[in-house]
Formats: structure tokens, C-alpha cells, sequence
């Protein structure tokens, strides 16, 4: 009889395996293959300085989400707890990911986006830890 107990199973004194913790490390470790591209939200009004600047964060993280179905620009909002005050994000951006990996940009693995903004969240986001994405590396799908 095994008893589940602070995320281990206890199988009388031995503990046979972890059970709950860090599911994205875990996937990663399997050798699956990381996603190739990530999608940017953000207002239409961005989107003639992404063409000459690229996207550029003020801080050194650039939000992505690996969800490649087009959400609408209200969903966008609620699933990836954007601010409500910048605007809705009319414009999307698809980043390869692959050559920002190339550039030593680090990806991070899929992860759930938490409440914050008065917005719910539930969608995943994947951070790119860098103040700066080139327009090269850039495409705007909507």
C-alpha cells in the first residue's frame, strides 16, 4: 500500500519515487525537443519600432508563450496576465527561438503563468532572459 506524502510515495519505509515537483526539468531531461518558436503579445501601436529596434524590454526578460494557436487580443491578456493598462495586444510575434539559442540567449522551459495584473493567468509563458530580441529574428503574424 503505497501512501502519498509531501509529494513522495512511501512504499512502507522506502521511498520509491518522486512524485509531483519541477514536471518541466524533468521533460527537458528526456531529451524532448525544446520549442523552435515562441509568440510575442503586444499593443499594434509597438509595432513600426519593433520593425527598426526590435522587441526591447526594459527590464532583462522578455515574456514569451510557446502556444502557438492565435489567441485574441482580450485572451492573450487574461491567459498571460498582461497589464490591462498598456492597451490590448493587437500585434503577435513569432521569435526563433532556435537562433537565439544560437546567439547564447538563454530559453527558459514552458511554465505556467501565474495570477498577477487582476488577471488569472493559466496560459504558459517561456522567458527569454535578454533586454533584446533583433528584428531579424522576428515575424509578425498578426
Amino acid at each position: 500500500s503505497m501512501i502519498p506524502v509531501g509529494g513522495y510515495v512511501f512504499s512502507g519505509v522506502k521511498v520509491v519515487r518522486k512524485v509531483v515537483d519541477d514536471i518541466p526539468e524533468v521533460v527537458s531531461k528526456t531529451g524532448n525537443k525544446s520549442p523552435s518558436k515562441a509568440y510575442h503579445y503586444t499593443p499594434s501601436t509597438n509595432a513600426e519600432s519593433i520593425a527598426k529596434k526590435g522587441l526591447v524590454s526594459e527590464g532583462s526578460i522578455i515574456y514569451t508563450t510557446p502556444n502557438s494557436s492565435l489567441l485574441s487580443p482580450l485572451q492573450a491578456q487574461i491567459d498571460l496576465a498582461l497589464r490591462p493598462n498598456r492597451g490590448l495586444p493587437g500585434a503577435v510575434y513569432e521569435i526563433d527561438l532556435d537562433a537565439l539559442r544560437r546567439a547564447g540567449i538563454e530559453v527558459s522551459d514552458s511554465q505556467l503563468v501565474g495570477r498577477m495584473n487582476n488577471m488569472p493567468g493559466g496560459g504558459q509563458e517561456m522567458l527569454i532572459y535578454t533586454n533584446k530580441i533583433p528584428p531579424e529574428m522576428l515575424r509578425r503574424i498578426r
